[in-house]
C-alpha cells in the first residue's frame, strides 16, 4: 500500500510492505529492527540472512526523519510500515493530492 496521512498540518507519505509468512512474535517484535538479529534462530548465512535487512532499513528511513514500525497484520505474517515526511514533487502543482483512505484488507 502506498499513500498519504496526515496529522495536524503535517503530511506523511506512507508505504506499507505485508507478506503472509509465519509472522513475528510479541516477544521478538522490539527486536527485529537491531543488526544481525534474526528471528528465526534455525537461519545461518548457509540457509539466508544475516539479520541486517530491517536494521538498514531502519536506518536509511531514520535518515530521512521517518519511521519504521511492525504492525499487527490480521491471518497472519508481518506488515512493515514507513513513514516520511510528505515532500511534493518540484513543478508538481498537485501539492491537494490527498490518498484515499485504504483498506488493509485489500492487501493481499
Amino acid at each position: 500500500m502506498v499513500g498519504t496521512r496526515s496529522e495536524g498540518t503535517t503530511k506523511y507519505s506512507v508505504i506499507k510492505i505485508r507478506d503472509h509468512g509465519p509472522g513475528i512474535s510479541e516477544e521478538e517484535a522490539p527486536r527485529v529492527f537491531e543488526r544481525f538479529y534474526r528471528a528465526d534462530s534455525s537461519r545461518d548465512r548457509n540457509t539466508g540472512g544475516s539479520g541486517l535487512g530491517l536494521a538498514i532499513v531502519s536506518a536509511i528511513v531514520a535518515s530521512h526523519e521517518g519511521t519504521v514500525r511492525l504492525e499487527n497484520t490480521p491471518g497472519g505474517g508481518a506488515t512493515m510500515a514507513i513513514e516520511l515526511p510528505y515532500q511534493a514533487l518540484s513543478g508538481d502543482e498537485r501539492d491537494d493530492v490527498d490518498s484515499a483512505i485504504f483498506d488493509d484488507s485489500e492487501m493481499d
